[in-house]
């Protein structure tokens, strides 16, 4: 029996607006005093089981905030590994306080003849038909309509929205802890809400898995010969282990120093022309 950590991201976020802690491991001891509640596992499809708990602990410290930008791309995009440029520049100038998910959908993603894989996923194209359909690149940033009610924008307004995103808060904290079993190809994650003040709205958490460092073809214009056969992908949506639209997070009360637990079993995918690699990959969650 193989057990390992996959590597992870910790997203939280309010009213459309995501929000990203720095990255933590959960103590055990951090909750000895608590009680919890378990109602049964609820099966999300496809394979993921989700339990339900929620405890009482001490009011944390609110997390920084770190927005999320959704990247629509794809490898017959010329203009796309601009974009992704211009994104790592934003993340540094925000002293990395933004996380990337590249979807690759739009008839942009299909595979060229050079593709050794394809990118395009269910889920990720049913989120950005979800979310409006855009003209690449475009990204959403925090899910934040523009005034013409679009949430998908373009390049231009990129950094202004991130550095606005960034310096907003939220009312309550993100941990996560993920384990991998080869034995099975289990992964497990736990994803904690602590509540650092009251709150009303209806909330659903929505967990992402992306992976880094996928070497693949990609249609450049910014290069002398635009057909890039070793580009680096980054960030690349695999798969929403919740539903699209998030799962409710409606089993306990949203009050300061109220945690509110879920627990995801799901098995990645490791087969086949389009496997991950698991020591590439991240779990991403966030509250909306």
């Amino acid at each position: 029996m193989i057990n390992k950590k996959l590597k992870f991201e910790i997203m939280i976020g309010m009213k459309r607006i995501a929000i990203i802690a720095t990255r933590l491991f959960i103590e055990s001891q951090m909750f000895m005093s608590c009680e919890e509640q378990l109602p049964p596992g609820q099966d999300l499809g496809g394979g993921a089981l989700v339990e339900d708990s929620s405890y009482v602990a001490a009011v944390e410290t609110p997390q920084d905030k770190i927005a999320l930008v959704e990247e629509v791309t794809g490898v017959q995009c010329t203009n796309c590994p601009s974009g992704a440029r211009l994104l790592k520049s934003i993340k540094q100038q925000n002293n990395g306080k933004a996380i990337v998910i590249a979807i690759h959908a739009t008839g942009f993603a299909e595979p060229y003849s050079s593709s050794q894989y394809d990118f395009r996923t269910e889920d990720g194209t049913s989120i950005v038909n979800s979310l409006g359909q855009p003209g690449l690149p475009a990204a959403s940033i925090d899910r934040v309509p523009n005034a013409s009610g679009n949430i998908f924008q373009s390049k231009s307004v990129w950094s202004t929205l991130v550095t606005s995103q960034v310096a907003k808060s939220s009312p309550v904290n993100i941990h996560i802890e993920s384990n991998y079993n080869a034995d099975g190809n289990v992964c497990e994650i736990a994803v904690k809400s602590a509540f650092t003040e009251n709150v009303t709205d209806e909330l659903v958490l929505t967990v992402y898995v992306i992976e880094d460092s996928v070497v693949d073809y990609q249609l450049d214009g910014e290069q002398s010969n635009p057909n890039v056969l070793d580009y680096k992908h980054d960030h690349v949506f695999r798969d929403c282990i919740t539903n699209i639209l998030g799962t409710p997070l409606n089993f306990g009360d949203k009050i300061a120093g109220n945690v509110l637990q879920k627990r995801i079993v799901f098995n990645p995918t490791i087969d086949g022309d389009n496997a991950w690699n698991l020591d590439k990959c991240h779990v991403i969650a966030f509250i909306s």
